[in-house]
């Protein structure tokens, strides 16, 4: 279990309005992070959602659009990823049996900006 204080990282999160960089976490996706979402990534253990965004955006069954929407939501040691369309329509669904994610929810916006997915915090779009 990660030991992490939520009200200081909410804290931290609320920072993240921008971001000056982006970075490439797998050779195996042409998906990058940016500031905030790295400090997601990195500060809590959490690769494996950009790699699950990731998977049902590039390899999913899901109409294509420049944007989509994923929402985590944890319950009790378990998690649901839902992403939508931006408009309420679910696109895809994925139950995640186990995890030490300290947030109960958190949102995490993907854009297409031509050549690769940029996953994003809202507050930094």
């Amino acid at each position: 279990m990660l030991d992490i204080n939520v009200n200081k990282l909410k804290e931290n999160l609320a920072h993240f309005t921008g971001t000056e960089a982006y970075y490439k976490w797998s050779v195996l996706s042409p998906s990058v992070l940016t500031d905030g979402t790295k400090y997601v990534a990195k500060e809590l253990g959490a690769y494996w959602l950009f790699d699950v965004i990731a998977s049902h955006i590039e390899h999913g069954d899901m109409p294509k659009q420049n944007m989509y929407f994923s929402k985590l939501a944890v319950d009790d040691g378990s998690a649901k990823l839902t992403i939508d369309d931006g408009n309420g329509k679910t696109l895809a669904q994925q139950e995640i049996d186990f995890t030490d994610f300290p947030l109960d929810s958190i949102d995490i916006w993907s854009q297409w900006d031509g050549s690769k997915w940029v996953h994003h915090l809202p507050s930094e779009y």
